[in-house]
C-alpha cells in the first residue's frame, strides 16, 4: 500500500472491513450448500436455495444505489452488514438446532442476497470519498487484491471446516465477519451526498445520467452479453464439461485455482499499468472472459484450461479497475451509486436468462459447440466498443 493510502485511516477502516467481509462470503457458499443438501439432497432443494438468494437482488441493488446518493454511505454499510451478519447467526442456530427447513433456509438466503446486493453500488461508490480522484485506480486495485488472495485461500478452509466440524462452523464464521466488518464501519464518517429530491427522482435523475453517457450505457450493455454468456458458460457448463472431459471436480477445483491466481495477478497488473484510456484497457481485458470457453469448448489439455481461467482472472481484475477508475474520474460522486446500480442491475437481470438459454441450447448442440459460439461471441461483443469514439477516446481526469 502507498504511503499517502496507508496515512488514510478512513480508507484502511474501509479496507479492512471488505477483506473481513469477503473472508466470510467466500467460505459460506460450500457450508450453505452441505447445509442444504442435509436438509434435502435432492438438487431440487439446491436450487430453490440459490434461486431465493439471486431473485431479490434485483431490486435491492437498484434500492441500494439511489440511497447511497441520498444518504451517508458509510451509515448505509454498515446496516447492510448488520443485517447479513443477523441473518446468518439466524441460519447457524437453525442448522445446530436440527430446525432448518428448505423453505426456512430459502427465506433466510433471499434476506441474505438481498443485503449483499443492496452493499454492491454503495462499496463501488464510496472509494472516490475516501482518496483522491487520481488514486482511485490504485486504491481500487489495493482492495481488490487481498480479496482475490482470500478467494482462493478461503473455499479450502471452508472445506476443512466442513470436513471435521460441519457447515455451522464456516456459516458462523461468515456470520461474525459481517458483523466484525460492521463494527469496523461505524467510524468511517462519510458525509451526506442527498439532492432533497423524491426517491423515484433520483432513481429516474440516475438513469437519465446512465442513457445519456455513451461510454457507460454501451460498456454495460456489452457487459450484459459478456458476463452472461461467461457466467452461463462457466458456471453452468464449466462443471458439467469437467466431469465429462478432464475427469471430474478434482480437475475442476485445479481448474477454479487457476483462476483465482489469475485475479491476484490482475490486481498487480491493474496497480502499475497506466491506463490512460481506461474503457480501451476495459474493452480488451474484457475480451479474456473467452478463453476458457474456448479452451474447454477446443477440447484443449487441462494444462491449458488452467491456464486459460488465469487469463481471464488477469482481465477481469484489470478491467473492473480500468472501470471504477473511468467512473470515478469522469462522473459526479453524488451519482456514483445510482449509476453503478443500474449497471449492476442489467446484468443481474442477464444471469437467470443466460442459465436458461444457454442450458436449453446446449441441450440439442452440445457443450462444445455452446462453449465455442459463447466465446466468440464474447470477444465481439467486446470489441464493438471500439468503434465507439466516446469509449475509445476517453482518457484520464487531470490531476488535481
Amino acid at each position: 500500500m502507498s504511503t499517502a493510502l496507508a496515512r488514510n485511516r478512513r480508507f484502511v477502516r474501509f479496507a479492512a472491513a471488505m477483506v473481513v467481509a469477503r473472508i466470510g462470503t467466500a467460505m459460506a457458499p460450500i457450508a450453505l450448500a452441505a447445509a442444504v443438501l442435509d436438509v434435502d439432497p435432492a438438487p431440487t432443494g439446491l436450487a430453490v436455495v440459490l434461486a431465493a438468494t439471486s431473485v431479490p437482488q434485483l431490486l435491492t441493488v437498484l434500492l441500494g444505489g439511489v440511497l447511497a446518493d441520498r444518504l451517508p454511505r458509510g451509515a448505509l454499510l454498515v446496516g447492510g452488514s448488520l443485517v447479513a451478519g443477523v441473518v446468518q447467526s439466524v441460519v447457524v442456530v437453525r442448522v445446530v438446532t436440527g430446525a432448518a427447513t428448505v423453505g426456512r433456509l430459502a427465506v433466510l438466503s433471499a434476506v441474505f442476497g438481498a443485503a449483499a446486493a443492496f452493499r454492491m453500488p454503495i462499496e463501488q461508490a464510496v472509494v472516490p470519498q475516501l482518496v483522491a480522484v487520481h488514486q482511485v485506480q490504485r486504491a481500487t486495485a489495493l482492495l481488490r487484491l487481498p480479496v482475490n488472495v482470500i478467494r482462493i485461500a478461503a473455499p479450502a478452509a471452508s472445506g476443512l471446516i466442513l470436513a471435521f466440524a460441519g457447515p455451522a462452523w464456516s456459516l458462523a464464521v461468515d456470520a461474525a465477519a459481517h458483523l466484525v466488518a460492521a463494527g469496523l464501519l461505524v467510524r468511517l464518517g462519510l458525509p451526506r451526498l442527498g439532492s432533497g429530491r423524491s426517491f423515484l427522482g433520483d432513481l429516474a435523475d440516475g438513469w437519465q445520467v446512465f442513457r445519456t453517457t455513451t461510454w457507460v450505457w454501451t460498456y454495460s450493455v456489452s457487459g450484459v452479453v459478456v458476463v452472461g454468456l461467461y457466467l452461463a458458460g462457466w458456471v453452468l457448463l464449466g462443471p458439467v464439461a469437467a466431469a465429462r472431459y478432464y475427469g471430474g471436480e478434482h480437475a475442476w477445483g485445479v481448474v477454479q485455482s487457476g483462476l483465482g491466481v489469475g485475479l491476484v495477478v490482475g490486481s498487480v497488473v491493474a496497480l502499475r499499468l497506466p491506463m490512460r484510456r481506461p474503457m480501451v484497457v476495459a474493452t480488451i481485458a474484457s475480451t479474456m472472459f473467452a478463453a476458457p470457453l474456448l479452451a474447454v469448448g477446443l477440447e484443449a489439455p487441462l494444462v491449458v484450461v488452467v491456464a486459460a481461467a488465469a487469463l481471464t482472472g488477469i482481465g477481469l481484475d484489470v478491467a473492473s479497475v480500468a472501470w471504477a477508475t473511468a467512473l470515478a474520474e469522469h462522473l459526479p460522486a453524488e451519482q456514483l451509486g445510482r449509476i453503478n446500480a443500474w449497471t449492476q442491475f442489467g446484468e443481474l437481470s442477464a444471469v437467470p436468462l443466460s442459465y436458461v438459454l444457454v442450458g436449453l441450447v446446449a441441450d440439442t448442440a452440445g457443450i462444445t459447440v455452446v462453449l465455442q459460439v459463447s466465446a466468440v461471441l464474447i470477444v465481439v461483443g467486446s470489441l464493438v466498443l471500439l468503434a465507439v469514439p466516446q469509449v475509445v477516446k476517453l482518457g484520464r481526469a487531470p490531476v488535481g
